[in-house]
């Protein structure tokens, strides 16, 4: 069983962003807001510790579901949440009691480039809910 899920934690790493919903809570995992998302989810504690996060998300990243819930700052890497198709992170994050797109909290134009980590501790995604720069 470990070399099974050690070969399937290599081809995940050898096979770069892996293109996932990331629902991002900071603080505690409040079920009741992700329970009328539809679509199959799994959560990620942080509580679990880091090692245990990193590997939960790099299984979850590449399974059926459809998105992952958590409160680990590890998922706000562009690895686990960049659309390659649409050309943005699909990261939500829930201003005001509804998730929004992180794209749409900024002004900036959302590259892969982007440390979104950094960004959101330096308060670049407005909070008070949708800016007024997008459309």
């Amino acid at each position: 069983m470990f070399v099974i899920a050690r070969m399937l934690l290599l081809w995940i790493a050898m096979k770069g962003n892996v293109n996932m919903k990331i629902y991002f809570m900071d603080g505690y995992l409040d079920k009741h807001l992700v329970e009328h998302i539809p679509g199959k989810h799994t959560a990620i504690n942080a509580g679990f510790g880091l090692t245990e996060c990193k590997k939960y998300l790099d299984l979850f990243c590449d399974s059926d579901y459809d998105f992952i819930v958590t409160n680990s700052s590890l998922a706000l890497d562009n690895k686990y949440v960049w659309n390659e198709e649409l050309g943005v992170p699909e990261l939500y994050l829930c201003p005001l009691g509804c998730w929004v797109r992180v794209d749409s909290l900024t002004s900036r134009k959302l590259t892969q480039g982007h440390n979104l980590f950094k960004l959101y501790m330096a308060g670049e995604f407005y909070m008070s809910g949708p800016s007024k720069f997008k459309e």
